[in-house]
């Protein structure tokens, strides 16, 4: 007879999703993907409510860099934003 698969302890999960990075949201929506007792974690709002409190400040998702010149506007990612050119501001 074949023994069940080993699950985690509900605490131990929520430990785990509790400590996804918070600037890259899409890492809780590919857990809640996982099976549907994670999707019931991720979605509980016990669980953001503490997810918010455990990384206290809300994510940077990214900046609107406005050229005057061309008169265009591009929304850069958060994670590209601290790799792309440093912005100046015109004199």
């Amino acid at each position: 007879m074949v023994p069940p698969p080993l699950t985690l302890m509900d605490e131990l999960v929520e430990e785990i999703l509790l400590r996804l990075p918070s600037d890259d949201p899409a890492s809780l929506v590919r857990a809640a993907l996982v099976c549907t007792r994670w999707c019931h974690f991720v979605s509980d709002t016990g669980f953001r409510r503490r997810f918010r409190m455990f990384h206290r400040t809300p994510p940077m998702l990214g900046i609107f860099n406005h050229i005057y010149r061309t008169k265009v506007s591009t929304f850069v990612r958060g994670g590209e934003a601290r790799t792309s050119q440093r912005v100046v501001p015109n004199a």
